[in-house]
């Protein structure tokens, strides 16, 4: 069974800026794209993507490595996932998301909200 919606969680201690353009390669190497991000600070980062099923085993080893560490249920979601994929779901787009923690001693960034006219 394939589902619709994956949701990956990782944490990292490297490079904030580094780590989020390995994301998004990881995305982009397959047949994913972006849809759309949101940042919390400088703590964390959530990734919005949609993927076809062949590429979601794919996407799931290489989150894996290269200083990014995934939770336990991202792991059991990488472990699950068929990875033989009947040839009809192969391009089933499927939506998910990565969430990111960073690991780090900086202080949280300060974003200056714009003023609101009236």
């Amino acid at each position: 069974m394939i589902p619709k919606y994956i949701n990956v969680a990782c944490i990292t201690k490297e490079n904030r800026n580094n780590m989020i353009d390995y994301a998004v390669s990881c995305i982009n190497s397959g047949s994913g794209w972006v849809m759309n991000h949101t940042m919390f600070s400088n703590a964390a980062i959530c990734i919005n993507f949609e993927i076809e099923a062949k590429d979601v085993s794919k996407l799931l080893k290489r989150l894996n490595t290269n200083g990014f560490s995934l939770i336990k249920e991202s792991i059991e979601l990488a472990e699950n996932f068929p990875h033989n994929i009947e040839e009809k779901y192969r391009k089933k787009e499927i939506i998910g998301a990565i969430n990111i923690t960073f690991v780090h001693n900086d202080p949280d960034l300060i974003i200056k909200a714009p003023a609101v006219p009236g």
